[in-house]
């Protein structure tokens, strides 16, 4: 029993640990229908995001017709596990594919794309939809901000993006994907106060006070997690050590001595 429950407590450390090295990060994607030059890869599943640009620097090499940016709001790598059949399939149907877990620091994807398009002389477009794009002239660089939303709606903007560039540049292309804007924990994830619509811009926002017992109390922090974890190891302890002393009984009367024959 002691065993059993210790291990349960080690294995909520390792997690516990595992989730605050891995918060406020985001995965990083890449894929193309052709052979690559110059390959990415990740030696770790956690890599920082200044490994990541300067690796980008290498893998686009300016030689595809299209290079497609996605920058998906607030993606996890726990995003990926359950859904997202249609990016899955892309990955999959993909001649080169690479995917970095967690990628943690500061990471301008936007940035970084209208880089790489100034490195190769490139057109750079924001595209938000497929009308956009679909009188591209190659060699074009091609951004798309993909708003935090449900896995079937960013499957079905990134298969129509897809498929025009597909019309445009063939198999020629490179898609990178990844995420600005990273997830906030849910322990510290807040409500922010939305905005009166008609309320100038620049205007102070009013005062308004969220309701509902989430917005006025913690109830899960590191705080309490650590006190949870030394009170399920160090009580039962406790108890086990009381209930050993409880249990010594003292003897009622002394042995007598063995009859001489």
């Amino acid at each position: 029993m002691r065993r059993s429950l210790l291990s349960t407590l080690l294995f909520v450390s390792l997690y516990q640990v595992a989730n605050a090295v891995t918060d406020h990060t985001r995965p990083f994607l890449a894929w193309s229908p052709q052979s690559v030059r110059h390959e990415l890869r990740a030696d770790s599943a956690i890599v920082s995001s200044k490994d990541v640009v300067s690796s980008m620097n290498e893998l686009v090499d300016c030689s595809h017709k299209v290079v497609l940016f996605v920058d998906e709001s607030e993606l996890h790598a726990s995003d990926l596990n359950t859904g997202r059949p249609g990016l899955k399939r892309e990955m999959k149907n993909a001649k080169y594919s690479t995917q970095i877990a967690f990628v943690h620091g500061e990471l301008d994807f936007e940035e970084l794309a209208t880089k790489q398009a100034e490195k190769c002389h490139a057109t750079l477009i924001n595209a938000d939809s497929t009308e956009s794009i679909s009188s591209l002239k190659t060699p074009a660089f091609v951004y798309l901000h993909l708003p935090a939303d449900s896995s079937e709606k960013q499957d079905g903007t990134l298969d129509s993006i897809i498929s025009t560039i597909k019309q445009q540049a063939k198999k020629d292309y490179l898609v990178v994907y990844s995420s600005s804007k990273t997830k906030n924990p849910l322990t510290r994830r807040r409500l922010d106060v939305r905005q009166d619509p008609e309320q100038q811009p620049g205007e102070p926002q009013p005062s308004q006070q969220p309701s509902g017992v989430f917005h006025h109390y913690t109830f899960f922090s590191q705080g309490i997690y650590m006190a949870l974890l030394i009170m399920f190891l160090v009580v039962p302890i406790i108890l086990i050590g009381v209930s050993w002393n409880l249990s010594i009984l003292a003897p009622v009367r002394f042995e007598s001595k063995p009859k001489m024959q």
